[in-house]
């Protein structure tokens, strides 16, 4: 009967541990928390926000750009804009390889100025992440750098591309020497609140920032005829290379709104395309990539704990 018993319980343990590795902590004494609201209930998985259908962190009186202003009609993008080169979209299955987690972060600043206060990442917070992951000697890549690596490795984006970015931002990313992945709305730039062209340059030839297209008013791109949402990725695409000189590799879908007439847009232009789902298989396409949601409060140790 002891025999009996002892079998079970290697049985639970061995399922636990293959379909619920979260239950148990990484490192004997490791702090794994959620963030300063969650943690109590055991859960450890970072948090799966549901990104506005407008700008997360934009001040509740700002207005959206409706119209193309100063820019040029979309609709002549297309001759001026290099396209990145089509590569395979299937992400290889590489047992023996490490493949890289993808965060997504949007404001990063002290006080929360509008009622999505979750989205709001304190410099300090951000800070204990980038020392945390310079400390354990994991890469950080661009978000066009997906792939089977030989050692653990992570992709930092940051939707949107507000001021923040800048002034709090990108001085930690120098000192810890951490490269990072802006997804600009195009119609943003120069805005208040917003990066401006000077500001994306001086990121862009630092060699630690590369920066992706996040469409040119932030629209949910499903609700758009397939030429609407070619003029949304060809639009960004080139305002974002007439200012860095560099093509747009990638992309990440407004709200994570995408289908398969998105995706195949979504081809034609970019090498990898990002989405909100935190959900991730073999052999997935890389027009539909995930990433994990960094809410505000969330510890290095957590951010750790999902690098692997």
């Amino acid at each position: 009967m002891k025999k009996i018993i002892s079998i079970a319980v290697v049985l639970v343990t061995v399922f636990l541990l293959a379909f619920y590795p979260s239950i148990f902590p990484k490192e004997s004494g490791e702090e794994i928390l959620l963030s300063e609201n969650d943690g109590k209930n055991g859960n450890v998985s970072l948090a799966r926000i549901a990104e506005p259908t407008d700008d997360a962190c934009a001040d509740e009186t700002t207005e959206y750009v409706d119209s193309f202003g100063g820019y040029p009609d979309p609709a002549t993008f297309n001759d001026q804009l290099v396209r990145v080169k089509k590569k395979d979209t299937s992400i290889p299955y590489n047992e023996n390889a490490y493949y890289p987690t993808v965060l997504m972060y949007h404001c990063v600043n002290e006080e929360p100025y509008t009622v999505n206060t979750s989205l709001f990442v304190r410099p300090s917070e951000l800070e204990a992440h980038f020392k945390a992951v310079s400390e354990k000697n994991i890469e950080t890549l661009f978000a066009d750098e997906f792939g089977p690596k030989a050692k653990k490795s992570v992709i930092f984006t940051f939707d949107d591309g507000y001021e923040d970015n800048y002034t709090n931002m990108f001085p930690l990313a120098k000192k810890y020497n951490v490269k990072v992945t802006i997804y600009m709305i195009g119609y943003k730039i120069d805005k208040p609140g917003y990066l401006t062209r000077e500001q994306i340059k001086e990121m862009s030839d630092s060699g630690l920032v590369q920066f992706g297209s996040h469409t040119l008013d932030h629209p949910s791109l499903i609700s758009l005829s397939e030429q609407g949402v070619r003029e949304q990725f060809s639009g960004t695409s080139w305002l974002i290379s007439e200012i860095t000189g560099k093509p747009v590799t990638t992309v990440a879908y407004p709200s994570g709104d995408y289908n398969d007439m998105v995706m195949e847009v979504a081809r034609e232009f970019y090498s990898f395309a990002y989405t909100t789902d935190d959900d991730w298989y073999w052999g997935q396409d890389a027009m539909m990539l995930p990433r994990y949601a960094v809410p505000r409060g969330t510890s290095a140790a957590t951010v750790l704990y999902f690098i692997g």
